[in-house]
């Protein structure tokens, strides 16, 4: 600070301040002093700037606004969230099984006439009493064969024998048909069962090569035989007419045509005109038409057959074990399954691949085990199982992927399905899980399971309210969850002694206890990743640290979330928390719980949801916590910390405006570290000299920043080297909060030489949340009265 002129001034004997700051910083003045006494070293007085005007004070005290910081957006960040969850869940809408509700109208439109097509398969199912209305809608199409007819029951196995010739009879050579579902039609082959009409039927269009006379009949052969399959008859060939001048040929005899089922092909027909930039649709210079009904070979591609030419029945009855371990040990790559439903009673293994279409199944005896080698070529379908009765199915190779929807039926629940999927690898292999399934019990993975959930394949509790548990192991393969929600008790939970699992999961809302994390001294969690959680919302208790006992180990466990939202709304009146230690003393190495953001909302629902909580007899130490981006939405009985803590390190960066008992540290608490980062206050506080009076700061509201302006007035002159100690309230000082660093930033100009001693919680912190800032005039000259200093003040890391 550069020198100004000044007045030279004898100070008595005495060094009266108050004699001294009579004068201010004015005019000349001499003090005679008595020979006998030795005089006073001489001092300069700081000459100061000219006084500016003071600016206005706001309202309600001397704080201004906090501008350029953040504001607090906490309605409008909950408008956003609450939109955001709700298109997630929009196409929840679960049916009695747990699976998505269809669309209406999609399926019951018919296609347009897809251009240079000249065949179409179509498969119609109608459950009995109602009438199936199969219709070719290419133009001049007719129907040119019936595949595999079915009136009965597949579960068990169930048939009528007038399948083939009711259809055939009703709707060869038709455009459209008319078939009635019912006994009397078809008679009863399984009376008191529920039985349904399923069957393909082909179309062919006249621009292509028609293997028949469209007007007239045709007559389809019975239903094949369990004998294997003999090669199809070649195609007729077409007589041409003779010429004019000859007698007329006698009429070429009418060609038997090979119409034994094959395969059905299921063709999605598309827009005649589609757009130059849809790739989804196949190019119709590179595509060849598809072939003609002439020259498709019956039986199965790349096999010798179907397993019926095995001697397999597929009827439910009969025992197919043998006929199928037959056709697995003869030449070919797969096993074609023709409808049916397949019995094992007696243990079987199966190496070739299995080919299954809707509506055929095993059914596995109870003490039997099916055992599949290859990856089984059969889609998941809703409430069409592949696998049924009480024995077990198990996969032996690793690297497979085994749907639960393959054991969804009649006769076992979707939780059951689930359990039987996890259970069935012995090798590693993953869960593919397509839609959402209703778990009315809890499910347990193991460590060679591996999940993948689609989108909008959700967890949903109910019953038991016990969601899934992964058993002690250590973990291979990644899970990754679309979404947990709706259990009572937990949706997702880790049992002491798993390691290396990293697990995924879209959202985890409305849950008692969102993700359970267990640990004990013998079985320590380690090596623990749970992230890309996109939301949390209305838990109880997002995530939950269990210790079955004092020194319970967690190593190297991660939790990161995006966004946790209205923790608690659901039991407002009861204790809620984001992250919560409960039971005993656990030991803590390298564990951390991070997120974007927190609303608790608690302007809609008043909650005590603390973000931070222990439910312990003993200080938590060495944890570390860190909400990194935006928090707000706290008020009355809500906090940011409400607990025993040590040694722990607690960021969270917020806006000031943030209310709510904030940080609570309970008994035993100390050495803790609090940070916002570089959150700083956009307003400037004027400091008190009087401890234990925060009426006299702020209107007696602590300051939430950890970084501040404050300005002190000096109301008598300031002696060199004389120390002055000023107070200010902020959250951060707690007797909890010990290890943290204060100092002072004093203003780059007009700095009239005082220093920054010391920044410390004063005597009475810990019930007054107060700072003891103490300055020295360092300087050789008196900072006069009536001078205002400004600086910055620290008190957080």
């Amino acid at each position: 600070m550069s020198r100004r002129n000044t007045h030279r001034r004898r100070l008595e004997a005495s060094g009266s301040v108050a004699a001294a700051g009579s004068n201010g910083g004015g005019a000349r003045r001499w003090l005679a002093a008595s020979p006998a006494v030795p005089a006073p070293p001489e001092y300069e007085y700081w000459q100061m700037p000219p006084p500016s005007p003071p600016a206005p004070s706001p309202p309600g005290g001397d704080k201004a606004p906090a501008l350029g910081v953040q504001s607090d957006t906490s309605r409008a960040v909950v408008g956003q969230v609450a939109d955001h969850l709700a298109s997630l869940t929009a196409g929840l809408d679960l049916d009695d099984d747990g699976g998505k509700a269809p669309a209406t109208g999609g399926e019951d439109a018919f296609p347009e006439e897809p251009s240079g097509w000249v065949q179409m398969d179509t498969t119609l199912r109608v459950s009995e009493g109602l009438v199936a209305r199969p219709t070719c809608v290419m133009a001049g199409a007719a129907i040119s064969a019936i595949i595999w007819p079915v009136f009965g029951q597949l579960q068990i196995g169930c048939n009528s024998t007038l399948s083939y010739s009711v259809m055939e009879s009703a709707c060869l050579a038709q455009r459209s048909c008319a078939v009635f579902a019912s006994n009397a039609v078809f008679g009863d082959p399984c009376p008191g069962a529920r039985k349904s009409l399923t069957f393909t039927y082909r179309c062919t269009a006249p621009s292509g090569d028609l293997p028949f006379n469209l007007t007239s009949p045709l007559r389809s052969p019975a239903p094949p035989s369990p004998a294997p399959p003999s090669p199809s008859p070649p195609p007729p060939r077409a007589f041409p007419p003779p010429p004019s001048p000859s007698p007329p040929s006698p009429p070429p005899p009418t060609p038997s045509w090979d119409l034994t089922p094959v395969q059905p092909r299921f063709v999605t027909p598309i827009s005649p005109n589609p757009p130059a930039t849809d790739v989804s649709f196949p190019p119709t210079a590179l595509a060849p038409s598809p072939p003609t009904l002439s020259s498709i070979q019956a039986g199965c591609p790349l096999s010798g057959g179907t397993v019926r030419g095995y001697g397999a029945a597929g009827d439910g009855f009969k025992n197919d074990a043998p006929a199928l371990q037959q056709a697995d040990r003869s030449a070919g790559s797969l096993l074609f399954f023709p409808v049916g439903v397949y019995r094992i009673s007696s243990s079987l293994t199966l190496a070739k691949t299995v080919l299954m279409g809707a509506s055929t199944r095993f059914y596995v005896d109870g003490g039997v085990t099916l055992r599949l080698l290859r990856q089984p070529k059969r889609a998941p379908l809703n409430n069409d199982p592949m696998f049924a009765g009480p024995g077990k199915v198990v996969f032996g190779t690793a690297g497979l992927e085994v749907y639960p929807q393959w054991w969804i039926g009649p006769d076992r629940s979707q939780s059951r399905a689930l359990q039987a999927a996890a259970d069935s690898c012995e090798l590693p292999c993953t869960l593919m899980q397509t839609i959402s399934l209703n778990l009315d019990q809890g499910v347990a993975l193991n460590p060679r399971n591996g999940f993948v959930a689609n989108a909008k394949a959700f967890l949903v509790g109910s019953g038991s309210g016990e969601g899934v548990t992964l058993l002690s192991g250590s973990y291979l393969m990644p899970m990754s969850f679309s979404g947990i929600l709706n259990f009572a008790r937990w949706g997702l939970r880790l049992l002491p002694g798993v390691s290396n699992a990293n697990i995924q999961a879209g959202f985890v809302t409305n849950n008692n206890e969102g993700m359970v994390l267990a640990a004990s001294v013998a079985q320590p969690l380690t090596n623990i990743t749970i992230s890309h959680v996109s939301v949390t919302q209305n838990n109880q208790f997002t995530t939950v640290l269990y210790s079955s006992q004092d020194k319970a180990l967690f190593r190297d466990v991660v939790v990161r979330i995006n966004f946790e939202l209205m923790g608690g709304s659901k039991q407002p009146g009861s204790p809620s928390g984001g992250t919560t230690f409960k039971g005993g003393n656990p030991s803590l190495q390298n564990t951390r719980v991070i997120m974007q953001a927190m609303d608790p909302a608690q302007f809609l629902v008043r909650t005590p949801w603390a973000a931070v909580k222990t439910d312990t007899s003993k200080p938590v130490s060495n944890f570390l916590f860190r909400s990194d981006c935006w928090n707000g939405g706290f008020e009355a009985q809500g906090a940011l910390v409400d607990g025993r803590f040590k040694n722990s390190f607690i960021y969270i960066f917020t806006s000031g405006s943030i209310t709510g008992r904030l940080f609570v540290f309970g008994p035993d608490s100390s050495n803790n570290t609090l940070s916002m980062g570089n959150n700083g206050a956009g307003g400037e506080w004027a400091l008190t000299r009087t401890e234990d009076a925060p009426s006299f700061f702020n209107a007696g509201k602590p300051v939430m920043e950890q970084g501040m302006w404050v300005r002190l007035s000096i109301s008598q002159d300031w002696l060199p080297g004389e120390k002055r100690t000023f107070y200010l309230y902020s959250y951060f000082a707690l007797a909890a909060n010990t290890n943290i660093r204060m100092q002072c930033i004093p203003y780059a100009s007009w700095n009239p030489g005082v220093v920054c001693e010391s920044v410390q919680l004063a005597s009475k912190a810990s019930s007054t949340m107060q700072i003891a800032v103490t300055l020295s005039n360092g300087s050789n000259k008196i900072v006069p009265a009536g001078f205002s200093h400004r600086f910055g003040v620290q008190v957080a890391p």
